[in-house]
Order: C-alpha cells, then sequence, then structure tokens
C-alpha cells in the first residue's frame, strides 16, 4: 500500500501555471466506438507515475509489455515515486506525467485535492465502456473518493481478495479438520483454541491474533447521518472488539515482546496453522523456488455473523490521467486496453482478480501458476468485499484509535468497554482539533 505522505504544498501559480489549458473539449462518441482501440499510427511517448511499491509481473508483464506488443508506437515509461520525484518534486518541475497508478484512498488524498486527476467520465461515453460489465463495489469505491462523484479513475485489477490460508501439516498434527468455505470468525475462534497447544517443545497456534485486525467487517468509523462524530461505542464495534480480545485471550497466543511477525509465524517458523487476509500467492511460489514448499490450501475468508459472506474492505490499484497531460486521449486509448478482457485475461492467469465480472475470466485464474494446481481456487470468489463508504478524511482520527486499542490487547488490556470509551473520546478530540485548523 501507498506509505505515509507528506503534506504537499504547492504554490497557486504553480499549480495555475500547469493546469491553464489542461482540458480540451471531448468529442461526441462515434456510432462504431469500439472499447479496444486501434493502434496509434503516430510514435508518442507516454509517462505514468507510481506511487508505491508493485510486483513486477504487474508493471512489466501486463503493463509495459502489453503496451508495447499492443501499440508499437508508444513508449510507456514509469516514474517511480522517489528522492526527487515525489508528486510536489514534479509538479514544481512541470513535468508531471501523463498517468497515475495508485491504489482508492491516494486518488481523493493525494490527487484529487490538488486537481492533479481527469474526470473520465466523457471518455468512457467516447469509447463506448460498459461500466456494468465492471464490479459495481469498485467502481463505487471510486466515485466515493470524489467530491460530486467523478470518476477519477478505472481499476486494472482487484485487490480485495479476501480468503483464508491454512498448513494443513499443523491441522494434521493435532488431528483437526480443515478450515470450511463459509466459516464465521467465532468457528475460526474453536480452531484456533484446538491448535494453539505445545507439542515436541514447540509452541504451536491456530491464528495469530494480529490477523484478526485485518478481518475488519466494514462498520462506520462515524455516526450515520454525520460527518464528524466518531462511533466507536455501537453494539457492533464492542462485538468486534470482545471478539478480537477472545483470539489474544487463549494461552498460547498471547503477545509477547519480541514476538515475530504472524507472516514469519506462518511461511518461516511453520508455528501458525492459519491467516486470513489478501493476496498473498506469491509467497508459496517464493517457498517453492527455494526448495521449501509447504503443504497448504485455501477456505473463504470468515466473515462475521451479521455479515456473511462478507470480508474487508474494496481496494483496487487503478489508472489515472493526469490534468497537466497533453496526450489525455493517448493515455486513455492505452487505458481501455489494459482493461479490455484480452489483456486481462493474461493478468487473470497469472493470479490477479480482475475488475471485470466476465465469468470466463474467473474460470481462468491462476491458470498459468503451477503452485494452484489442486487447490480450492474457488474460495477466492466466495466472499465479497464491505460496501465502500465516502472518504471522509476525518475518519483517520478514528482509525488511529482503533488501532491504539488494539495494542492495548497486545499488552494483556481487554476491558474491550473502558478501551472503546477511551478510543471514542480521543477520537472526538482529534476532530474537534482539526475542526478548528
Amino acid at each position: 500500500m501507498i506509505n505515509k505522505r507528506k503534506h504537499v504544498l504547492v504554490s497557486a501559480l504553480i499549480l495555475s501555471t500547469l493546469m491553464a489549458g489542461c482540458s480540451s473539449k471531448q468529442a461526441s462518441a462515434p456510432a462504431d466506438a469500439e472499447q479496444t482501440p486501434k493502434p496509434f499510427t503516430e510514435p508518442v511517448t507516454l509517462t505514468m507515475f507510481q506511487q508505491f511499491t508493485e510486483p513486477e509481473i504487474i508493471i512489466n508483464k501486463h503493463i509495459l509489455e502489453a503496451v508495447k506488443k499492443k501499440f508499437p508506437n508508444v513508449t510507456l515509461e514509469i516514474i517511480k515515486s522517489g528522492k526527487g520525484t515525489t508528486v510536489e518534486d514534479l509538479l514544481a518541475s512541470g513535468q508531471f506525467p501523463d498517468m497515475i497508478y495508485s491504489s482508492n484512498p491516494s486518488i481523493s488524498n493525494s490527487y484529487v485535492k490538488l486537481g492533479l486527476v481527469e474526470d473520465l467520465t466523457s471518455y468512457v461515453k467516447k469509447y463506448n465502456i460498459d461500466l456494468s460489465k465492471y464490479n459495481s463495489s469498485l467502481i463505487d469505491a471510486i466515485k466515493l473518493q470524489a467530491p460530486n462523484g467523478e470518476l477519477y479513475a478505472l481499476p486494472h485489477y482487484d485487490n480485495s481478495m479476501n480468503v483464508t490460508y491454512y498448513n494443513k501439516d499443523i491441522f494434521d498434527k493435532f488431528g483437526v479438520p480443515y478450515p470450511k468455505d463459509g466459516m464465521v470468525w467465532e468457528e475460526y475462534l474453536e480452531l484456533h483454541r484446538k491448535l494453539t497447544r505445545v507439542a515436541d517443545g514447540v509452541q504451536y497456534q491456530g491464528m495469530d491474533p494480529q490477523t484478526f485486525r485485518h478481518g475488519h467487517p466494514g462498520y462506520s468509523f462515524i455516526a450515520p447521518g454525520t460527518t464528524d462524530v466518531s462511533d466507536l461505542l455501537n453494539d457492533k464495534w464492542i462485538a468486534h472488539f470482545k471478539l478480537a480480545a477472545a483470539f489474544y485471550k487463549v494461552p498460547g497466543a498471547e503477545w509477547k515482546e519480541g514476538k515475530k511477525s504472524w507472516n514469519d509465524q506462518f511461511f518461516k517458523d511453520r508455528t501458525t496453522a492459519m491467516f486470513a487476509y489478501r493476496d498473498y500467492i506469491s509467497y508459496f511460489e517464493d517457498l517453492e523456488k527455494n526448495g521449501t514448499p509447504m503443504n497448504w490450501d485455501m477456505a473463504s475468508f470468515p466473515s462475521h455473523k451479521d455479515s456473511p459472506g462478507i470480508g474487508s474492505g474494496t481496494d483496487s490499484h487503478n489508472f489515472s490521467i493526469s490534468t497537466t497531460s497533453k496526450h489525455k486521449e493517448e493515455a486513455f486509448q492505452v487505458i481501455a486496453y489494459l482493461l479490455s478482457k484480452e489483456a486481462q485475461m493474461e493478468m487473470v492467469k497469472d493470479g490477479k482478480l480482475s475488475p471485470l465480472t466476465d465469468q470466463d475470466l474467473k474460470d481462468n485464474f491462476g491458470k498459468n501458476l503451477a503452485i494452484l494446481k489442486g487447490k480450492n481456487i474457488q474460495a477466492i470468489f466466495k466472499t465479497k468485499p464491505s460496501q465502500p463508504e465516502t472518504l471522509n478524511p476525518l475518519t483517520t482520527h478514528v482509525t488511529t484509535q482503533v488501532n491504539k486499542a488494539f495494542k492495548e490487547f497486545e499488552k494483556g488490556n481487554d476491558d474491550v468497554v473502558t478501551l472503546l470509551r477511551q478510543a471514542n473520546e480521543e477520537a472526538t478530540k482529534a476532530i474537534e482539533a482539526e475542526k478548528k485548523k
């Protein structure tokens, strides 16, 4: 995900200079417009700003190579965020890239505030892009980043994969049945209790309690009907925290100073039986390459009783076009191709979820990955992400306090009601201070 960004200070003079003349009228959509554009006939160089670390196969194979194959006359250059190439550096130089590759929160947090992203609505109409073929939650999540529902990005791939990974050898060692699709967190708690034990001098655990934090059910941080009232004392949050506390209280699973990350416990030490999170398939590939394969499989992501089949939040990695670009039409045609079924099929076969709902794409998921042979791949498609909410910058003050409360669990403090009351009070103070700025 995106690293914490510096507060961007750009003078009105720089912004007004950059934005001048950037808008252009869009021609009406021709009657025979196709979703897949025709190759360019004139050479053009496009630049794309990459804000965060991305798997090499995505950038090299599914963006650079795919564009070069489809558009021989297009040279696409990647500019990664770094020293001398931050958003503010590029803005100040007057050389901000034509395209932006980002994830949902950054659209609003960084680019909308600076007027740097083009509304793609007219391009979608012109090139006859059928948004009904996309996962609606991904499109909704993007539109909710905009002040008036503008479409400031289109999803390249769906990063909302929610799934459980488990080490079959640990389950076999203790004679515990494997997790099944459709289970709820309370059932995972029972598995956690059965598997957290000492054997041959080794402390095993069902799942590290820290992973429960990633199973957030989509409960609101801000009270319904308001935009500035912290809402951590409702029954849902209390139940969520009590369940989290139960995971931490299992003897042998307590947090201790110096305890390794759940990642290392699962993949390296092989002392944790399962974890529920997003896309970690490449980690299993690495184990195979290193000659240390794991006997593993997948099950659907556990859900909460009040929201069966629903996992954690929506996330996608997206393409945007910058308002400063002189090649907006060409940039959109490149994006349109990368989102076409033809291009998406190759990416899906390499184990990335497509934003398109085409069943053929789902059926071909992971076909190029030997590591998935014989695995319960359908588990990936049995959980939907929680519904996205309108981005509210004040929410950050609430989530900060939620994370602090979870840290208290690690210290052994399981007084849920008191922790939530304190978290709610501190969030309220932070929100009020923010409003006075």
